[in-house]
């Protein structure tokens, strides 16, 4: 199958939070010829975003339609692996943490931004706001294709939505937000429809994976959404050069021009995408904010064809890849080999963690 050798850059890092609830994952399938890229921005704690991590990506390619040649039966199995994830959640959210009260049951959830690529096909699927781009050449012009729509509650479509499903939107300070509606406590027995709520402004995303709490019993249905948007494209040698997949720690301080422009600027470095989170945390710094959990993960797009699917990773601060991490000098890893445990682990425990709060965002950036 001819396909595209890839260079994938990864790197994340804690910003100026207390908590790290960004993952991010590198997933290469032998026997499909594909490779899976993902990021995951958790919300109200890890375990959502770590559960995914963990359990996504397996949840999607056992669907049996996943592997057809006919994109509507991808889309299913697409949306039926989101499905999955979220029902297997309801089986493991007495093992999280708690919500802050202690009151309530975990509160955690986590958006998914998804990328395959299969051959020629690029294919994304995701829920919340991390977004993925595609930089195309056009007569040696850039231009940054969106593949990915932010699910904001304010948005008509998903305010609609919302309250089809018996939820609401309110807004607290400057931003519209999915309210929490809970049962007022001390409550004993049976929800019923009498019994006493209160609601509160929640969460800036209407879609994401584990917010179980948003589930309306009365309407059986989520209030945030565990259905992914999904795109199905072609990509052409030579004109898609770039696939940019990164948490809102990012696109918070950059725009999708800025981050095109920066990445076409450094793509000769194996270390593009750590490039782009200290670019990011800079950007922080110097609006004297509090940096988000920043990851992203960078796709450079070979522009002749390949016999065969190739993967070329290169890592920091990398929390799932069963490909290799690869160091200087560049080493090229046909997707048709399969990695032992073992190569893994050891590769693995050698790729430095960006994991502790730093005390000058300005920290040793890359020289640009």
């Amino acid at each position: 199958m001819e396909g595209f050798s890839v260079r994938a850059s990864v790197s994340q890092h804690q910003g100026g939070r207390a908590y790290m609830e960004d993952f991010s994952s590198v997933t290469v399938d032998a026997d499909n010829q594909e490779a899976c890229f993902a990021v995951y921005d958790g919300h109200g704690g890890h375990d959502a975003a770590y559960f995914c991590q963990r359990n996504l990506w397996h949840n999607i390619r056992k669907q049996k339609q996943f592997h057809s040649k006919d994109e509507e039966k991808v889309r299913t199995a697409l949306q039926m692996g989101f499905a999955d994830t979220q029902r297997s959640m309801w089986n493991n959210i007495e093992k999280w943490s708690k919500h802050r009260s202690g009151l309530y049951n975990s509160t955690a959830g986590t958006t998914a931004s998804l990328v395959v690529v299969r051959g020629n096909k690029l294919i994304v699927a995701h829920v919340g706001d991390s977004t993925v781009t595609l930089t195309r050449s056009d007569s040696n012009t850039l231009k940054t294709v969106q593949i990915t729509e932010e699910h904001k509650p304010n948005s008509p479509l998903e305010q609609a939505r919302i309250e089809s499903t018996g939820g609401r939107v309110e807004k607290r300070g400057s931003v519209h937000r999915v309210a929490w509606k809970r049962v007022r406590q001390p409550h004993k027995g049976p929800v019923r429809r009498s019994t006493t709520f209160e609601v509160v402004p929640f969460l800036a995303v209407s879609r994401a994976l584990g917010n179980l709490w948003s589930y309306d019993y009365f309407t059986k249905k989520y209030t945030v959404s565990p259905e992914p948007d999904i795109c199905i494209r072609d990509l052409t040698h030579g004109v898609d050069r770039y696939v940019i997949i990164a948490s809102d720690g990012v696109w918070n301080v950059m725009t999708n021009e800025e981050v095109t422009n920066f990445v076409h600027s450094k793509q000769m470095y194996e270390d593009v995408a750590r490039r782009l989170v200290f670019e990011a945390l800079r950007r922080w710094n110097d609006r004297g904010w509090r940096a988000d959990n920043i990851t992203a993960i960078v796709l450079i797009l070979d522009p002749e064809p390949a016999s065969s699917q190739q993967i070329t990773c290169f890592g920091s601060g990398v929390d799932n890849c069963d490909c290799k991490i690869l160091q200087s000098p560049r080493k090229t890893i046909p997707i048709k080999r399969t990695l032992s445990s073992n190569d893994l682990s050891n590769t693995l425990g050698s790729v430095k963690r960006h994991r502790s709060m730093p005390t000058n965002l300005s920290l040793e950036n890359p020289e640009y």
